[in-house]
């Protein structure tokens, strides 16, 4: 992934990747609008990670707007509810 910032990476695909502080990962995410700022981006619709886990099911669902990340109320982690800065894509990740 190259870096668009310190907050955004994007795929030889075009997808683009960021931190997610309630997965605790990076996400990718390919063919949501995207507002074009690469330092405090906006993407719609939301984004949905939803993954098994051991007492059920794992839900991340989120707003990306204008650099910050709004989790939903139906997040199954601590986050949820709660509005954060995008953070920073740790530095391994980027392919420079």
């Amino acid at each position: 992934m190259k870096r668009l910032s310190d907050v955004l990476g994007e795929g030889e695909d075009g997808s683009y990747w960021f931190m997610c502080p309630g997965c605790e990962s990076v996400v990718r995410i390919k063919g949501w609008v995207f507002d074009g700022n690469v330092e405090k981006p906006t993407f719609s619709p939301s984004v949905l990670t939803t993954m098994p886990d051991g007492d059920g099911s794992y839900v991340c669902h989120s707003f990306i707007r204008n650099g910050k990340i709004e989790f939903l109320l139906d997040c199954t982690h601590a986050l949820s509810g709660k509005t954060v800065d995008l953070p920073a894509i740790p530095e391994f990740y980027f392919n420079e």
